[in-house]
């Protein structure tokens, strides 16, 4: 459950208790003010009947009297029919409220499973990573260093040779692998329950089990795919572990938002000093 809906039901929760009070200290009130009524008219009906000899005014005082009393009664009577009523009412809120934190708290549990069957999911995909005979994740480190920072480098600043030259050659080994990477962010980023921290939190999870060389193979595959990918990597910080040595130029660490760097102070600073703007 989030934020946002904790506070809601805990406000409704706060407002049903208040007026719950509100109105049992009313219909207490009216109800001593009538039992209070009914003793007076009845201290009046004995007096009555002992001062006045007379049969029948003293008849029709005593049916007046009796009247007021039953009047009293009924309202008394009413009162707690009323209260009855509306303590029914309450029940029938309480238990909505109930379902709604049962409702929230199974939403809850079903995204999680789905949140880490999906991990494990991207853990068997990164095992069925092959290069040459080497596979998992030491594959990400040797077409890396091997091949494409060495290509990269020739390149310089040249986005567009970058580009090029990632999609047609190595696309076919990691597109899978990035894909979806991309989809648990997406299936985070979408979720309408959470809220902003929350998803962070949990792409936090995501980003820990990520090696050095997969940030940095992430850092160019985001540049490939700027429409979709490098908008994910931005808005979740998911060069915070960076290494900056690893790039094959540091000049690169400009080609994205101050944003994906997250709290990382070093990539922050080297990041303000190309764009000359030191603090």
């Amino acid at each position: 459950m989030n934020k946002k809906n904790k506070e809601s039901l805990s406000n409704i929760v706060v407002l049903l208790c208040f007026l719950v009070f509100i109105i049992s200290l009313s219909l207490l009130v009216f109800g001593m003010y009538n039992i209070k009524k009914t003793y007076e008219y009845d201290s009046q009906l004995s007096e009555i009947e002992q001062k006045n000899s007379d049969v029948a005014h003293n008849l029709m005082t005593m049916l007046n009297a009796r009247g007021v009393i039953g009047d009293s009664a009924g309202l008394l009577t009413a009162s707690f029919a009323g209260f009855a009523f509306i303590c029914v009412l309450l029940t029938l809120i309480f238990q909505f409220i109930s379902s709604r934190f049962q409702n929230i708290f199974i939403q809850k549990q079903q995204f999680e499973n789905t949140f880490f069957n999906m991990l494990n999911r991207q853990e068997n995909i990164t095992a069925t990573i092959n290069y040459g005979n080497i596979n998992g994740r030491k594959a990400f480190s040797q077409v890396y260093f091997i091949e494409l920072k060495k290509q990269f480098e020739k390149f310089g600043n040249n986005l567009l040779e970058i580009q090029n030259t990632y999609k047609a050659n190595y696309l076919n080994i990691f597109g899978h692998y990035f894909c979806h990477l991309y989809r648990i962010i997406k299936f985070v980023d979408e979720n309408k329950n959470l809220t902003n921290e929350e998803k962070s939190n949990y792409i936090d999870i995501l980003r820990a089990g990520l090696s050095p060389y997969e940030i940095v193979l992430l850092f160019y595959n985001g540049l490939c795919f700027v429409n979709t990918a490098k908008k994910f990597v931005e808005k979740y910080a998911l060069l915070n572990n960076l290494r900056d040595e690893f790039l094959s130029n540091k000049e690169h660490i400009v080609l994205y938002n101050i944003k994906a760097y997250g709290n990382n102070e070093l990539l922050i600073q080297k990041y303000n000093e190309l764009n000359g703007n030191k603090k």
